[in-house]
């Protein structure tokens, strides 16, 4: 049976640990929402077992996807003043910027890559300093947390669930998930289909399950077998 990986509930022993981490011992509202979408990718992540896995993204390995996710966090960082150390550097990798996709896969692991690199994201939002500048953003006045916990969540919610199925799991949503999923591509409007974001949305029938239909808004198509609910 495929196994099926659900959105971990934080128990509180569990928060109060990634509190003393990030080195403050109240979680901040940025900081609530980044976790929301951290942890069940994380809990994803740290279930890959071949990262050279061909994901749903077309030419793109499991690793491939990873690789996507950490660089454009940490670009849109530095662009604001909030250079990252590169998690490849610990690890084996150049140190240099170099995506991980490009490392050799010997030289790191993908897993600890992220974990590094979500900790570090962590600890930046627990600074409200940071977490509330501002920025025009393409849709108009934001900050750094929002940014990072709304555009880039959403990135977490979606790439979860390409990275599961890379691996032939079964990734399913909460009706919370769907609705920040759905509230997304609402708000991108037509450039959700530009070069480089979406592909093509994915005709579904009206009596499709809620995450095909969900899913199928960014051009992705839930194969049978693959949680609906």
């Amino acid at each position: 049976m495929t196994p099926t990986l659900q959105p971990p509930t934080p128990s509180p022993v569990a928060t109060l640990a990634a509190d003393t981490t990030s080195g403050t011992s109240a979680t901040t509202p940025i900081q609530h929402t980044w976790r929301e979408h951290e942890q069940p990718f994380t809990a994803v992540v740290a279930q890959v077992r071949d990262w050279d896995a061909a994901s749903p993204c077309e030419g793109w390995s499991a690793r491939d996807v990873l690789a996507h996710v950490i660089d454009t966090q940490r670009e849109f960082l530095a662009k604001h003043g909030q250079a990252l150390p590169d998690p490849s550097a610990s690890e084996g990798g150049t140190g240099t910027g170099t995506p991980a996709a490009a490392s050799t896969p010997s030289a790191h692991d993908p897993t600890q890559q992220w974990r590094t690199h979500a900790a570090a994201v962590d600890r930046l939002l627990a600074d409200e300093s940071v977490a509330e500048q501002q920025f025009d953003g393409f849709f108009g006045p934001t900050t750094i947390g929002e940014t990072m916990a709304r555009f880039y969540g959403f990135d977490l919610l979606v790439h979860r669930w390409d990275i599961g199925t890379s691996q032939g799991d079964e990734v399913g949503f909460s009706d919370e998930e769907l609705t920040a999923i759905d509230t997304a591509v609402d708000g991108f409007g037509e450039h959700a289909y530009a070069p480089g974001i979406f592909g093509a949305a994915v005709e579904v029938g009206e009596d499709a399950a809620r995450q095909v239909r969900v899913l199928g808004r960014t051009g992705r198509t839930v194969r049978t077998g693959d949680r609906a609910s």
